[in-house]
């Protein structure tokens, strides 16, 4: 999505206080991280709302706010580097709305960290600290850990896993890996089965018309689920 607003966050700022840690003492460190990252965080919450408030479009904000977790996921991921440097062989992927840079709020955080083929305890540890300070900062985080064959064998498997890959979006992290993860998918799992995934969007599409009415003239229209409404709009985008 075409981003019209500045950052949200003052990464000058908070380059300024990162390069003042003391990362010597763990325990003290993720007190200190945590409570410039809960600061940076309510005052990047704010300008985003001013910022709506301001332009009234709604675009923009979901926009923003995904850019705003995009910048906060790669702290966590070069903070989790300088204490574990395996974890740049690891790729932090958006999927879901995220993925197509659309949040809304208090929206959930959906993110895939796809690893290297031989996982070690190094890698575990980085998605472990990146994880447990989202949680922490009280975010809502949908998470998986995955492989690239992983990904694969999901994406034949689930529609819903499948789509999720097709509209996913490399955050921060390995560049390579992730670009051989949407090769594989697109090859072996979107590629071969067009016609079966059409096939299967069509169906979902009349089971959710039947579920939330199947018709545009409702007095109180389901406006996500409902006939006409944005998954209609997002399902004609995964089609084609």
């Amino acid at each position: 999505m075409k981003q019209t607003l500045p950052a949200a966050f003052d990464h000058a700022k908070i380059a300024s206080e990162l390069a003042a840690l003391d990362r010597g003492e763990a325990k003290s460190y993720r007190v200190k991280l945590l409570a410039m990252l809960r600061q940076h965080l309510a005052a990047a919450t704010t300008k985003i709302e001013q910022d709506f408030y301001s332009s009234n479009d709604g675009a923009i904000y979901v926009g923003q706010h995904a850019r705003c977790i995009d910048g906060l996921l790669t702290l966590l991921y070069d903070e989790a580097g300088k204490l574990m440097p395996q974890s740049h062989d690891i790729a932090v992927i958006a999927v879901g709305g995220y993925g197509r840079g659309e949040m809304a709020p208090f929206s959930d955080i959906d993110v895939m960290f796809l690893m290297p083929a031989k996982i070690s305890k190094k890698h575990e540890a980085a998605i472990e600290f990146m994880l447990y300070m989202l949680w922490d900062l009280g975010l809502k985080v949908g998470h998986s850990v995955r492989r690239v064959q992983d990904c694969v064998e999901e994406a034949n498997k689930d529609m819903q896993s499948k789509t999720a890959l097709i509209e996913s979006r490399l955050v921060v992290g390995a560049a390579e890996l992730f670009g051989r993860m949407e090769h594989q998918v697109d090859n072996k799992c979107v590629k071969p089965f067009v016609d079966k995934y059409i096939a299967l969007r069509i169906e979902d599409q009349s089971a959710r018309r039947k579920k939330y009415g199947n018709a545009v003239t409702m007095q109180e229209p389901n406006i996500k689920n409902g006939c006409g409404g944005l998954r209609d709009y997002q399902n004609l985008r995964w089609m084609m």
